[in-house]
This record gives C-alpha cells, structure tokens and sequence, in this order.
C-alpha cells in the first residue's frame, strides 16, 4: 500500500474501512483473474505508476498469462488511447518480468529485440519501441493479428507521423 493510503487508514479509518469494504463487494461476482485484469486497466487509465508495478505482478499471480494481460491492454485501447498504453508498456519492459519477455511469449519473429534490447532502445524512441513490443504478442486487434513489430514512420516532407505495423 502507498504512504498515503497508509495515512489516509491512520487518520481516517472509519473512511477507509467503508472505501476497502466497498472495493471488496464491487468485485465479489467476478474471479480473481478478472478483477485484477480490471485493476491493471484501472491503473494504466490513470496512469498510476505504482498501481501499475503492484498490480501487474498480482494479476499474474491471479491466472492470467503475460498474452492475456497484453491482450487486455491493447482491447482497451480506444478508452485508454495510444500514449497511456506507451506509458504502461514502458513500465512493463522496466519491471524485466521474465514472463513478459518476447522469446517466453513464442513471438515467431526470431529477429524480436529482447527486454534488455527494446528497454536500451526506449531512450532514443520510447513510442516505437513500447508500440513494438505491444504488438509482438500474437493479440487480435482490429481483425488482424500482429505476431511481428510496429515503427514510427516519419515522412521527410511533413510533419504527419504514422505507424506502419511489419506482419
């Protein structure tokens, strides 16, 4: 639990009881897997950095697979939009959970960076590499199925960026 929260039940335990208790009901008819596939969306559409690195971790240790919590991500894109999903993705490659890595994802693209690889390449162009690694996992989205990269393309004549997605 953050400090704050932990001084929040400190000076406001009643408040907080009720807040927990409340939490605790809302979720009772939904598995664990799934309450916690809510709470990594919750946290990346508030971009809850903390939230994020606690709950990424729980929810794979509530069932759902590295592909499940990636496909999760990227199906709540139109709500959560493309630089919340970039933020999230770059914590995920910062955290280095062994899961998460592409060649323990079966990414059939033998030429895939690796964490370490994509996580050294994030400084120079975090969109694109973040976008690469989201889209390395086999995850359906709008009817295609991304098993490859995506990159930043820039036109040298304009200013008009878009992505080009490798399949």
């Amino acid at each position: 639990m953050s400090d704050a929260l932990d001084y929040l039940v400190k000076t406001r335990p009643d408040a907080m009881t009720s807040y927990f208790k409340f939490l605790k009901e809302t979720g009772k008819s939904l598995d664990p897997k799934t309450r916690m596939l809510i709470t990594v969306i919750t946290k990346i559409a508030t971009q809850t950095e903390k939230g994020l690195r606690q709950y990424l971790p729980r929810a794979l240790d509530a069932g759902a697979t590295p592909n499940e919590i990636l496909d999760a991500i990227l199906h709540a894109f139109p709500a959560l939009g493309l630089a919340k999903i970039v933020w999230a993705i770059d914590i995920l490659i910062d955290m280095d959970i062994p899961e998460f890595r592409a060649e323990n994802l079966g990414v059939e693209n033998a030429g895939m960076k690796s964490g370490r690889q994509i996580r050294s390449l994030t400084a120079r162009s975090p969109t694109a590499t973040a976008m690469a690694a989201a889209c390395s996992c086999t995850a359906p989205m709008a009817s295609f199925r991304f098993t490859t990269a995506a990159a930043r393309i820039r036109s040298p004549t304009s200013r008009i960026s878009h992505w080009k997605v490798f399949v």
